[in-house]
């Protein structure tokens, strides 16, 4: 309608900062627990939404009458002359809240049914599966089995999205029992019909989209830089840290390239630049035109005769190959008429030239020409074979596929197992065409074993990275860069459904950060609910950050009062998932290393020889230490002898207490635990046993809680005030899989729980080697304050108290005084935590002094409300007689 195209949508100023409103209620949360919705009603379906109660003329200015004015005429027009588009235009408007108006949930909810019920909309079918699956606006409750049945009537009519779904429901058993094969019928189609539309188009095929924005990258990860999954190194943290926006960084290179002794490296950057662009807000649109200017600049550069690499310093292989890779990409655009007019003789001559300095792609594209004939060369396979092979040698991606593209199609079997490897390699390197290849050699048991949950791991992301058609991502994008969180948390969970990990942890990702969705979306549903289902199923699509975050939400209990929508929302086991992706990542280090491992292997050999001589000098220097060490130590002092004797004496007694409580379990890790640092299995599955231990026996009287930190954690595990049940046992076991994938965050976490008792028994040798875990895989993982010799000794009070009881007198003040100032430090490290919790909260408030009255006023009301029923309480007795 005309009158809409003129409406435009609201304006948000940006992301809001924590309001003294969001302060009071996120605390009223915590101390009273997660809202009840027991009592909640659903809404009741009008018959109209959007009549008028005044005549609206034509010529009005108003936004929002016109606005009224014409969801007045939709509704007539779909609801008295049963008009499909009416209806459709309806759906869009209040469900998504397009051209400003207020998102309505149960009006759409109407609209929906009619589209379903009177014209079979495929759209519709699949709203109404989104509605069931998630509990959208409050108007059904949440019904998985409807949903899948919507879905699959959405999928019957052509519905592309609902295909999507159902694969991903399939392969994970969300509201049905888990069936590989009719996941992979779904995504062999799909994946099909996106191949096909990537490889048309202009010639050599479209240019692959862009990777989905990830939110939790602008903030260096899910858990900030450095610290998400392995950890980074600090040179890049301090590289993200200093990074610019995008525009920044292109005057910064055009400074460089521009004038006409510009660098080549600046020009062949700002060539790529252009050429794919970068998304986000704000990004850079792609310009051909200002692509293959630069790229031009930069091929002009190259040397008239070809430069011997082996005679170049570091520098001068960038420049060199910056200018010949510049060759390579006009050849490639004028074969493709982007930035200029298509001219295959051009072509065939840049190309030529980037081919005789070494340009993997130029040779990649000479081997196509030669191929499929064209650009005045007759049809040559056997040139064609060998410069694909020489490329692919240099590992450009295009041409390992075509190169295992001409050893499949020869039918040998040890050709097909050369292409799969060739395939591995190119996916590796995020190429879609390789991975799609790989999913159909595992679906049809080419040059491997067949395996169908393997096909559809590749199936599934070809359908995600070459899908050209998906448009919410960037709608939700936009949309959270605007500050209009529900409609980025609509349309993220509109794309999560469908089984896309970067749209589930965005998802989860806005709500964690305490972005939470209005009533309108989820009036009954706790927001961290939602939050955890979608960490859930992104962690279990190998999301490791995720995992942990899941981890957290059981441990501190966000979310977990619906743990039945997480319970019935997948039919696998974390084992099985983890057996599955530990498989797939054996076989392409495999692959990468019988590729890379002729190199290699020498050179690690040389290291060893040169690793044992040194060792050998080692244990020389080592043996002369002890002999000058053993002089010195009977030159000491008997007051130093004094001392050691009495600490030995004290960890041999704490020693033999541990022995007595852990005597089987200390027995099976002291082998292991003198050679290596890496977990065994044993102990990787041992807190099932500790589990099983719980369920059998009783606590054992002897244990006291001796210190306030052993208090706080007992009162927090009986009288946890959250939004949820604490669920310690199921942190635990979501921690073990994030540590078997190399977080550090999970180890750390796992070594302070396994040191404090908390969900497992306090075994503090399994605490030290997941410590030194942590920090072998993360370097910048901070230390643990207490040190495991003295955890030992006195695990309730810390290093201070060993330290006050070891210089302290024989009378035993010593002991007093450790005990006391333990106390002290552990009190003093609580009060710092709650003092930085509280800053955090308000740091971002300028006026104080409104927290002090309103805090004030609220205190004095429930003051009011104390003294009225103590002093009117016969009232209510005689209103109870009289009842």
């Amino acid at each position: 309608m005309k009158i809409l195209e003129d409406i435009p949508d609201k304006k948000f100023n940006g992301k809001p900062k924590k309001t003294f409103v969001g302060i009071l209620t996120n605390a009223f949360k915590k101390i009273t627990g997660k809202p009840e919705f027991k009592y909640y009603e659903k809404p009741k379906i009008k018959d109209r939404y959007f009549d008028l109660k005044e005549e609206i003329s034509d010529d009005e200015t108003n936004n929002s009458k016109k606005l009224m004015k014409a969801l007045n005429l939709l509704e007539k027009a779909g609801l008295d002359y049963n008009l499909e588009e009416a209806l459709e235009e309806l759906t869009e408007i209040t469900f998504f809240a397009r051209h400003g108006a207020v998102r309505n949930m149960p009006a759409a909810f109407k609209y929906i049914n009619i589209l379903c019920s009177e014209f079979g909309n495929a759209d519709a079918l699949y709203k109404l599966g989104l509605i069931y699956s998630t509990g959208l606006g409050g108007v059904v409750d949440r019904d998985q089995a409807k949903a899948l049945l919507y879905y699959t009537f959405s999928a019957l009519n052509g519905n592309k999205e609902a295909e999507m779904v159902l694969g991903y429901r399939y392969i994970r058993g969300i509201g049905t029992a888990r069936n590989c094969e009719e996941s992979v019928w779904y995504y062999t189609k799909i994946s099909k019909r996106v191949m096909d539309y990537l490889e048309s188009g202009p010639p050599l095929g479209r240019v692959q989209p862009q990777p989905k924005l990830r939110l939790s990258d602008e903030d260096g990860g899910i858990f900030g830089l450095g610290a998400s999954g392995s950890g980074d190194k600090k040179s890049e943290v301090e590289d993200i840290k200093q990074s610019l926006p995008p525009n920044d960084v292109v005057q910064f290179y055009k400074y460089s390239a521009d004038g006409e002794n510009g660098d080549a490296v600046a020009q062949y950057t700002l060539g790529r630049i252009f050429y794919y662009g970068i998304p986000g807000i704000p990004g850079i649109p792609v310009d051909y035109d200002k692509a293959f200017f630069y790229f031009l600049k930069a091929a002009n550069q190259l040397p008239k005769t070809p430069l011997v690499l082996n005679e170049l310093n570091e520098e001068q292989k960038k420049y060199y190959s910056a200018t010949s890779q510049s060759a390579g990409f006009i050849g490639y655009m004028y074969w493709r008429g982007e930035g200029v007019e298509q001219d295959m003789k051009k072509a065939r001559e840049w190309l030529e030239k980037g081919y005789h300095h070494g340009d993997a792609y130029s040779t990649n594209y000479l081997g196509v020409m030669y191929r499929e004939g064209v650009a005045g060369f007759d049809v040559n396979t056997l040139e064609a074979s060998r410069l694909f092979s020489d490329a692919a040698s240099k590992e450009n991606t295009e041409a390992q596929i075509n190169f295992g593209d001409m050893l499949l199609e020869t039918g040998k079997k040890e050709n097909q197992k050369h292409a799969l490897k060739y395939y591995q390699l190119a996916a590796t390197m995020g190429n879609v065409k390789g991975t799609y290849r790989l999913g159909k050699l595992y679906l049809e048991g080419l040059g491997v074993p067949a395996h169908c949950e393997f096909a559809v791991t590749f199936l599934k992301s070809v359908c995600e990275r070459a899908n050209y058609e998906e448009k919410f991502m960037d709608e939700a994008y936009k949309a959270y860069q605007s500050g209009d969180f529900d409609t980025a948390i609509l349309k993220y969970l509109y794309v999560a459904e469908q089984g896309y990990e970067v749209a589930q942890s965005n998802l989860a990702y806005i709500i964690d950060k305490e972005y939470f969705p209005t009533r309108s979306l989820f009036p009954h549903i706790d927001p961290y609910a939602v939050a955890l289902i979608n960490w859930n199923r992104a962690a279990n699509q190998m999301n490791t950050d995720a995992r942990v975050k899941v981890g957290d939400y059981f441990y501190y209990g966000l979310g977990t009062d619906d743990i039945g929508l997480i319970e019935d929302d997948s039919n696998e086991d974390l084992e099985e998932i983890l057996n599955r992706e530990k498989t797939i990542k054996k076989e392409t280090e495999g692959i990468l290393n019988e590729y890379h491992g002729k190199k290699e292997g020498k050179k690690d050999q040389e290291k060893d020889k040169v690793d044992h001589s040194s060792d050998m000098k080692n244990e020389k220097e080592d043996k002369k230490k002890e002999e000058s060490e053993e002089e010195t130590k009977e030159e000491k002092n008997n007051k130093d002898e004094d001392e050691l004797k009495k600490d030995d004496k004290d960890e041999e007694e704490n020693e033999n207490k541990d022995k007595e409580e852990n005597k089987d379990e200390k027995e099976k890790e002291k082998e292991k635990a003198k050679d290596t640092k890496v977990i065994p299995e044993k102990d990787k599955l041992k807190f099932k046993d500790t589990e099983n231990k719980d369920n059998k026996k009783e606590e054992s009287p002897k244990k006291k809680k001796n210190s306030i930190f052993d208090i706080v954690i007992y009162l927090k595990s009986k009288f946890y005030i959250g939004h949820g049940t604490v669920l310690y046992k199921k942190a635990v076991a979501n921690y073990q899989v994030a540590a078997d994938l190399y977080s550090s965050i999970a180890m750390w976490n796992l070594g302070w729980m396994y040191e404090n008792g908390v969900g497992v028994e306090t075994n503090l040798n399994l605490a030290k080697r997941y410590y030194d875990n942590a920090l072998a895989t993360n370097s910048e993982a901070s230390v643990p304050r207490r040190s495991t010799k003295n955890a030992y000794a006195n695990p309730p009070f810390g290093r201070d108290h060993a330290q006050e009881q070891n210089t302290g007198g024989g009378d035993g003040s010593g002991e007093v005084k450790g005990q006391n100032n333990g106390d002290r430090d552990t009190f003093k490290e609580i009060t710092t935590q709650l003092e930085k919790i509280l800053m955090e909260e308000i740091g971002d408030l300028k006026n104080l002094l409104e927290i002090a009255t309103i805090t004030f006023l609220a205190g004095f009301g429930v003051f009011l409300l104390w003294y009225r029923q103590m002093r009117f309480p016969p009232r209510q007795q005689q209103q109870q007689q009289h009842n």
